[in-house]
């Protein structure tokens, strides 16, 4: 697994502005459009790396999901997604600094540890979101992939069969955070609290000490097992 850094700093870029009901963010140099009304909601995310994608939740069906770009050349985007988890985790009174990435057999991809008390650490296991290896197959060939019609109740098993595919990693001290940047429909408020009603306590009893998935920007960061 590879990162860049998003600034020089290593910092992301997050800028949140809300325009007609909508929440607009600025996230990895790139831009997130978020919409949500009663009934259904939608996402737009584009980055300057060269990838896009986009979906649509509508009285309970996911439809026009898709994503495209560069080859993901089996990027995880580990340190991205860990760094968007503890902007989250900071924002809510925590004190983490920069993630760095661990040796394999470390029993974790990634840490971070307490400015307030460097003894303390974050162990984080990044994973994908979507564990489709077809999916990610075409993306890699085509550069480009459009997923069927499907409603949150699947998207939602989706995220579950992700969380259930990491089960050998899972210890108390290991937080498990599921990367869904380039498929951000999964961490759409719809789809994560129709999981949290079905699959919240199954999450829970795999063995992390916390599960998050985490989305393009901060705004797209939520736990699933609490």
């Amino acid at each position: 697994m590879s990162d860049k850094p998003d600034d020089p700093e290593g910092k992301p870029r997050h800028t949140v502005m809300s325009l007609g009901g909508g929440e607009y963010v600025t996230v990895l140099e790139g831009l997130t459009a978020h919409h949500r009304g009663q009934n259904k909601e939608g996402v737009r995310t584009s980055d300057s790396r060269g990838w896009e994608a986009k979906a649509d939740i509508e009285g309970g069906t996911v439809y026009g999901a898709a994503t495209s770009g560069i080859p993901s050349h089996n990027e995880h985007l580990t340190l991205d997604t860990c760094r968007t988890l503890i902007h989250r985790l900071n924002r809510d009174g925590a004190a983490w600094g920069e993630p760095v990435a661990l040796p394999q057999d470390s029993g974790a991809d990634a840490e971070a540890r307490d400015t307030r008390d460097p003894r303390r650490r974050l162990l984080m296991e990044v994973g994908r979101a979507e564990i489709d290896k077809d999916l990610w197959k075409r993306l890699d060939h085509e550069a480009q992939v459009a997923l069927d019609t499907s409603t949150v109740e699947e998207a939602g098993h989706r995220i579950w069969e992700a969380i259930y595919h990491q089960r050998l990693r899972a210890h108390r001290n290991v937080v498990l955070v599921l990367n869904s940047i380039r498929t951000p429909w999964l961490a759409l408020p719809h789809v994560v609290e129709t999981f949290r009603r079905k699959y919240k306590a199954d999450a829970s009893d795999v063995g992390f000490q916390a599960v998050w998935i985490v989305g393009p920007g901060k705004s797209f960061v939520e736990r699933l097992d609490a």
